[in-house]
């Protein structure tokens, strides 16, 4: 019941508090009104009109906090959150609300996705006309969003980690670990909407979390190369027991077909694998093996070992009918390491020179004179240069040849003629020995016949 206003009014009277003052007979004195005429009567303060009063203040306290109920259930306060179908932007009374995103008056909420409920709840508190905050959930509680006004303009939704399997955009920042814990893949790193390529940064100087250091996965859109980049050091693989694997560690323990593997420094310094053409290979046209060959295609090919390996290489053919092929377009040289005319000594038990008819063209039987030739040449004792390399001659013993030069034409040999052929050499002492077997036999012919005559 609404409260009834009383008009209350003064009483007025000719002659305000006058009294006649009359002596009783116990001694006490009684003041007897003499206000002389009454102008208006006013309102009397009577029990009746202070009880309604009283009773008026109830029945008003009662009723309007009914309406303050009612008013604030307008806002979702003591009560169900309020419905308001509307373009959420236009909210502007702080409270809570709800709303049908399935309903075509309803703009500028979030999107559906997928598991979430088209209703959601929304808390909407004004601090004035420009500047207020929204916070949102789906009824399935699978999706939470907040969103604020800026100076008039409201951001876009921005979605909470609440979700079983959330989507963030921008920037998510962890000042602590961020751990995943699930069986299988646990992390996935995908593209985004426009840029196909994902990757992983590192940044490991806690002074500069800038300059990035280093970083794994598709770093472009231009190129389909997973990459693992350092910028301050090496890649190491380093496992504390077992193997690193360069392809599928499975049973086969190999890359699927015709595809390569690659270490790779620069466009040109490489180390590459193939498994189409089973070959591997260094730089872009320098050393491969292929089938079971190893070939330089840029220049010389050293096989070297450090002293402590052994101090030694070795090409072997296992078995006893085994055979090592050196294979070249013009002769095979042994030198010092580092060098290409610091000649050094073969060991062996034999050296065998191929002579079969088979392999020969041109074949003349050799001329007389060997033995001129070889009787003609000087033998000289000599050091080689590098014999004499950090020692004194009296310490190295000398060695015995021929010059090149004074040597018969037909023992000199080599691409530069700065060689004598040993074969050749053995072979012209053959004939040589032939021809003074002949001196000899004549000679034992002369000296029978001489015998003969003179024993007649």
């Amino acid at each position: 019941m609404p409260y009834t206003k009383k008009v209350w009014t003064d009483r007025t009277v000719e002659r305000p508090l006058t009294f006649i003052m009359q002596n009783n007979t116990d001694g006490t004195i009684t003041l007897i009104p003499s206000e002389g005429d009454i102008i208006t009567t006013g309102t009397p303060i009577t029990a009746t009109n202070l009880n309604a009063i009283e009773t008026q203040y109830d029945n008003a306290m009662a009723d309007g906090l009914i309406e303050a109920q009612n008013w604030v259930k307008l806002f979702g306060l003591g009560g169900p959150s309020a419905i308001k179908n509307v373009d959420l932007n236009t909210i502007s009374e702080t409270g809570f609300y709800r709303t049908n995103r399935g309903d075509a008056n309803v703009v500028n909420d979030p999107a559906i996705g997928s598991g979430e409920h088209a209703y959601i709840y929304i808390i909407h508190i004004e601090h004035d006309p420009l500047w207020a905050i929204q916070s949102a959930w789906d009824y399935n509680n699978i999706s939470q969003w907040t969103r604020t006004k800026v100076n008039g303009v409201w951001t876009s939704w921005k979605q909470a980690p609440l979700k079983d399997n959330p989507i963030f955009t921008g920037v998510l920042t962890s000042n602590g670990k961020l751990v995943a814990s699930a069986g299988g893949q646990a992390v996935d790193i995908k593209a985004g909407p426009t840029e196909d390529h994902a990757y992983i940064g590192f940044y490991k100087d806690s002074q500069d979390q800038t300059n990035r250091s280093g970083w794994l996965g598709y770093g472009s859109a231009a190129s389909d190369d997973l990459n693992i980049t350092n910028t301050l050091g090496h890649i190491r693989f380093a496992p504390s027991s077992g193997y690193v694997y360069l392809g599928d560690y499975g049973a086969a323990l190999e890359a699927p077909a015709n595809t390569n593997i690659y270490l790779k420094k620069s466009a040109n310094e490489y180390f590459r694998i193939s498994t189409g053409q089973q070959d591997m290979q260094f730089g872009a046209t320098s050393l491969t093996f292929t089938n079971g060959k190893i070939k330089n295609n840029y220049g010389t090919l050293t096989i070297e070992c450090s002293a402590a390996a052994g101090n030694y290489s070795i090409l072997s053919a296992p078995g006893s009918d085994g055979d090592v092929y050196l294979q070249c377009g013009s002769e095979a040289r042994v030198t010092a390491p580092g060098t290409t005319s610091a000649f050094k000594p073969i060991l062996a038990s034999a050296f065998q020179v191929n002579s079969v008819k088979e392999a020969k063209e041109n074949i003349e039987v050799a001329s007389d004179g060997a033995l001129e030739k070889i009787l003609s040449t000087t033998v000289y004792d000599y050091h080689l240069k590098t014999d004499l390399e950090g020692k004194l001659p009296h310490e190295v013993k000398k060695r015995k040849g021929l010059i090149i030069g004074e040597a018969p034409n037909e023992l000199v040999n080599g691409k530069d003629d700065t060689a004598i052929d040993l074969y050749a050499m053995n072979s012209l002492l053959w004939k040589a020995l032939q021809e003074m077997n002949l001196k000899v036999d004549i000679l034992e012919h002369k000296l029978k016949s001489k015998t003969s005559r003179e024993k007649k």
